[in-house]
């Protein structure tokens, strides 16, 4: 069988979309003749990759869009050129794709990355059964919790609301949402957000996965499944993730803030850097928990993988989130995360960890703080979960796992429709 990807993002260094990209097409192509289409930015280091670790059955085709350097640079600034930059790419990658079907003849098509229900496919084009997705972007931070975003955040929480419900009406959109044979959905949240015509041939499948092997090989001989008791007269957590207003980190601090007050000595870590870094540490400050949150910045994945080993509580209250990788780290090392109830991290964690319903965010703080306070005197409840999420991780979200059911799933669709 031979399959047709479009991976505009999509690299074998990168993280987030990138690695969705990336290892999606490795593991079709263990299977399949895989081409790949995707724009010029990460040419030389996946050539790099390729002339390293030759896969004869995987074969990248680099297509140019429209100023794309030129809007690149300035998407650097303003999100807005990344937009224009990916949608001037998609129309003009049709007749890229067609040419390439008319010279290949391909089975399947599979739109990966990105991973959004908001712009087109140009694979929707091509006479060849068509899967789209895993798509998210249907999350949103609920209402509720509007009161501790300034206003630059609540401004980007209506705009990517109207966003969506425009997404339902717009043309392109609806094309390539009509001619899938299967959409898949990386949360019930986007699913739910799609045409209704669309949902009876969509399914919620998370996009995001990781390498159980890597993460052995990169901790060496020192992984030691976090099995033990935590310290009852402390709580150490633990964020990692991009500082955005959405990401949920302003909650984490004045959940230590909550717990201060109720005399439980605490400390939080977060890893990653953002534009809200400096309207973080001002809250620490604000809320007298300075002292006690440390700003690591961004650090090389080894280093962070380690940190998960070294803290009792993963805090990880994202208002809206498709995926969450760090989540599925922090699973995978016995780690116990708390989240809220809501978009990617949610479903990753399913019963293996804490969910906080969103309902205001004065009970969402109170609820991560009782969260902390369960897992930090309940050894049992610790233990149990850990070994779930563990166990849940190798099983769903292993990309060795994944392949199979990419390969099944690319089995059905070319049956189904031919």
């Amino acid at each position: 069988m031979k399959v047709l990807i479009s991976a505009f993002s999509v690299s074998p260094t990168g993280n987030s979309e990138k690695a969705v990209g990336w290892n999606w097409a490795i593991q079709a192509s263990r299977y399949y003749d895989v081409w790949v289409l995707t724009t010029t930015e990460h040419r030389e280091t996946i050539l790099k990759e390729l002339r390293d670790r030759p896969r004869p059955s995987l074969h990248f085709v680099f297509h140019r869009g429209p100023k794309e350097g030129f809007l690149r640079s300035l998407g650097r600034r303003k999100h807005v050129f990344f937009y224009a930059e990916y949608l001037l790419w998609q129309l003009s990658a049709i007749q890229a794709a067609r040419e390439l079907h008319l010279a290949v003849g391909f089975d399947v098509a599979h739109h990966l990355t990105w991973a959004t229900c908001r712009f087109p496919s140009a694979l929707a084009w091509l006479d060849v059964p068509f899967i789209w997705g895993p798509v998210g972007g249907g999350e949103a931070a609920p209402s509720s919790t509007y009161d501790l975003l300034n206003k630059r955040g609540i401004l980007g929480e209506i705009a990517r609301e109207i966003s969506n419900w425009v997404t339902r009406f717009e043309p392109l959109v609806k094309h390539t949402g009509a001619r899938a044979a299967r959409i898949l959905a990386t949360t019930r949240e986007t699913m739910e957000k799609l045409p209704r015509d669309h949902t009876s041939k969509a399914e919620v499948y998370p996009a995001i996965g990781l390498s159980a092997s890597d993460i052995d090989r990169e901790l060496e001989n020192h992984l030691d499944l976090r099995t033990d008791s935590c310290d009852h007269d402390s709580a150490r957590l633990l964020f990692v993730g991009r500082l955005l207003s959405w990401k949920g980190c302003d909650l984490a601090i004045r959940a230590v803030a909550h717990l201060k007050q109720s005399g439980v000595k605490t400390s939080l870590t977060v890893v990653g850097d953002g534009p809200e870094r400096n309207v973080l540490r001002f809250l620490s400050h604000k809320l007298g928990v300075e002292s006690q949150v440390d700003f690591l910045g961004e650090m090389p994945r080894a280093e962070v993988l380690n940190l998960y080993r070294n803290h009792d509580v993963f805090l990880f209250p994202s208002r809206h989130d498709s995926g969450g990788i760090a989540v599925l780290e922090a699973m995978y090392l016995c780690l116990p995360v708390v989240c809220l109830d809501l978009g990617g991290p949610a479903a990753s964690v399913g019963d293996a960890g804490i969910k906080v319903q969103p309902n205001d965010t004065q009970q969402i703080v109170r609820d991560l703080a009782k969260a902390v306070e369960r897992l930090r005197c309940d050894d049992g409840m610790r233990q149990s979960l850990t070994e779930r999420a563990r166990a849940r991780v190798i099983e769903l979200y292993d990309w060795d796992a994944k392949g199979e059911h990419i390969r099944q799933m690319y089995e059905s669709i070319a049956t189904i429709c031919h």
